[in-house]
């Protein structure tokens, strides 16, 4: 595994998809804006590409295959809690539902190694961003919370319902306008939106990720 490292951005993705969206990104970054970019990878398939492209990575099933359990005996679900101050049931209940688990012991095993896995990527590397798609696994849940335990900034990108339209989200869950009931209402922004909510309510169709079609369906 990667050690020691300073990266200014860590792209954490979870489908082959995002792999090629952010790979091309992540070079031209590096290359014309002297950025150093790595990835932490939540699906092997997409490792194969980074390393085509010579672009460091953490993949968190290999890393999982390589530690013990001694390296993570230590933890618990209740220590976890306390320090990132949330949930575990919050953290495993999108994973319980989608995927239809019932076992709640293998879902907490999870929680630990992989608070685990990405708690030593942190500590053994010097990260100053994570951005990833936003999304309510495990894996992305704990990369959110142990990266503000850690005081990393971190970036939520998720597309917006209507096409042409991105949220960016700064370390915090939830999106939100700041000041929304205080600011100026804008006449051309109200018309774009009403425009949007029109097109909506006449053809029933939004942007949604191809992988989640099946979920949303």
């Amino acid at each position: 595994m990667l050690k020691n490292m300073n990266y200014d951005i860590l792209f954490a993705i979870i489908a082959v998809q995002e792999v090629v969206f952010f790979a091309p990104i992540a070079k031209r970054l590096r290359e014309d804006e002297g950025v150093s970019v790595a990835f932490l990878t939540f699906h092997e398939a997409g490792d194969d590409i980074l390393e085509r492209e010579g672009i460091p990575y953490f993949s968190l099933h290999k890393i999982k295959r390589q530690i013990e359990e001694k390296d993570y005996s230590h933890l618990t679900l209740s220590g976890i809690e306390v320090g990132l101050e949330v949930k575990i049931r919050d953290i495993v209940v999108h994973e319980m539902l989608t995927a239809n688990r019932k076992d709640e012991s293998f879902l907490h095993n999870k929680v630990i190694q992989y608070y685990a896995i990405i708690d030593k990527v942190f500590k053994e590397n010097n990260i100053g961003c994570v951005v990833q798609e936003l999304g309510g696994f495990i894996a992305p849940q704990l990369l959110y919370h142990i990266s503000r335990y850690h005081g990393i900034n971190h970036v939520f990108i998720e597309p917006a319902m209507f096409p042409k339209r991105i949220v960016f989200t700064l370390n915090r869950l939830y999106a939100g306008i700041d000041e929304y009931d205080d600011r100026v209402l804008n006449a051309v922004l109200d018309k774009d939106v009403d425009v949007l909510v029109k097109r909506y309510m006449e053809s029933k169709t939004v942007v949604i990720p191809k992988k989640d079609r099946h979920f949303f369906q």
